[in-house]
């Protein structure tokens, strides 16, 4: 490993380091955990199948977890084609049980480590935020050591839009009824960095650190709204940071 390969390495590490810093003082700390296996079953088509599990180390309890499956198709090298069915379970007092079928498309930028996403999320039944989803990220990949264990390291940022979420009472400043909207709208934006590396053909490894944050763009169309005879809150928002990590086996059968 030459002297500016390990400078690239440790100016990672310190970034990473300093991303966990900040994040550490927002909200909610998670850990998510996953598990998947890719087949490729032709040089453009590969089938896939995960499990995803999130814990909340500040609550000491499950949170989440899911089983998706989802096959993708390439076209050329710069084009990803992905469609999907998700099962999640929410685990809490009154634990709920949601599918979603997803539609994605990437891109990579030619010559450029960039490559972006457009994804779409239709939820069955519909939750309170939303009942469909619509998401675009812009995702930066570079790989610093090929050997022994290709080392690539990631940074992401995703913004998320919810529709047909449940009709709630919206208010104003002064806190008097402008109307009952559902909180449709930007609400959401997720970043994401961590370190991909593959120590054999067959498994790759990402570690990673994700922050959540949610907010409000319009007055009438408010994802978290508070009653103001009870103070109650609805559609609170769903601030957390994540430390993850994920293993994939990949395989071939041509």
């Amino acid at each position: 490993m030459n002297t500016r390969t390990m400078k690239k390495i440790s100016s990672l590490i310190l970034l990473c380091s300093l991303a966990v810093s900040i994040a550490a003082q927002s909200g909610e700390f998670r850990l998510w955990a996953s598990t998947g296996m890719k087949v490729r079953v032709h040089k453009k088509l590969s089938l896939n199948a995960s499990y995803f599990l999130a814990h909340s180390f500040t609550q000491q309890s499950l949170k989440y977890d899911q089983i998706k499956a989802y096959a993708s198709y390439a076209p050329n090298k710069r084009y990803y084609i992905t469609a999907a069915y998700v099962r999640g379970m929410t685990h809490s007092n009154n634990p709920t049980v949601s599918h979603r079928a997803l539609a994605e498309v990437s891109y990579r930028f030619k010559g450029s480590p960039f490559r972006q996403y457009l994804t779409t999320e239709k939820f069955f039944p519909h939750l309170k935020k939303y009942g469909w989803r619509l998401s675009y990220a812009l995702r930066w990949k570079k790989t610093l050591l090929r050997k022994p264990f290709a080392i690539a390291p990631y940074t992401a940022i995703r913004a998320y839009y919810f529709q047909g979420g449940q009709i709630i009472e919206q208010y104003d400043e002064s806190d008097k009824v402008i109307g009952e909207f559902a909180p449709n709208g930007f609400h959401r934006v997720r970043w994401t960095t961590g370190i991909h590396c593959r120590p054999s053909r067959y498994v790759h490894f990402k570690l990673y650190g994700l922050l959540q944050k949610e907010f409000n763009l319009s007055k009438q169309h408010q994802l978290n709204t508070t009653r103001p005879q009870s103070s109650k809150t609805r559609n609170k928002f769903s601030n957390y940071w994540v430390l993850g990590l994920s293993a994939q086996v990949r395989l071939k059968t041509y």
